[in-house]
């Protein structure tokens, strides 16, 4: 394999052991699966392959090549407005009600479906929302 012109050693180096990091680790995942401590060292490995890969900066360097690009002051960042702070809060004590209603059907024999129901769309509910907010704000 011939390392590129523009990319260092080093760089180059961490690409390629993320590739075969991935590849053992899927390799663990897939014939492991019926032993937890190859399914997690598989998993494990996975992992560090992604850490390779960002750490590399490699698929950024090549794509950017020699070539000079017209660097612009960066975008304001836009932060969460006060809306959905709000509905994040208020979300909170009503997904703990809902809670309370699915805790006491459950305590009675669960001969109701609407708490159910309301626990997990109120659920679905906060993590589209919480997921939007901290999206937002990293």
């Amino acid at each position: 394999m011939i390392v590129p012109p523009n990319v260092p050693a080093r760089k180059f180096v961490l690409f390629v052991l993320a590739i075969l990091l991935l590849a053992l680790g899927g390799i663990a995942l897939v014939f492991g699966a019926n032993l937890p401590g190859i399914r997690s060292l598989g998993a494990l490995a996975c992992i560090l392959s992604a850490v390779c890969v960002r750490k590399s900066n490699l698929s950024v360097r090549l794509l950017a090549g020699n070539t000079t690009t017209n660097q612009e002051d960066p975008p304001a960042v836009k932060r969460p407005g006060k809306a959905i702070w709000i509905i994040s809060i208020v979300l909170l004590p009503v997904l703990g009600i809902s809670f309370v209603f699915l805790y006491n059907d459950a305590a009675t024999g669960y001969h109701q479906t609407w708490p159910v129901y309301l626990f997990a769309g109120l659920g679905l509910v906060c993590t589209l929302c919480w997921s939007y907010l901290v999206s937002q704000l990293v």
